[in-house]
């Protein structure tokens, strides 16, 4: 198999074959202004937010349909 086009140390592709042993590249993002709020983006931050209930189970409709 030819490694075209790179030195052989791409860690995308090792990810993609092996998930299990490999972490993903970390996410950049820009550093906030003096006047923002920095985004809370960790994992449990993301994961512990609660959801709305689900709605109620719809009952069937009993008159008689003509």
């Amino acid at each position: 198999m030819s490694n075209e086009g790179g030195d052989g140390n791409n860690n995308n592709i090792e990810y993609m074959i092996s998930p299990k042993t490999r972490k993903p590249p970390p996410i950049l993002l820009p550093l906030p202004e003096n006047d923002e709020t920095p985004l809370n983006t960790s994992i449990h931050s993301l994961r512990n937010t609660r959801r709305p209930p689900p709605p109620p189970p719809q009952t069937p409709c009993r008159t008689p349909h003509r």
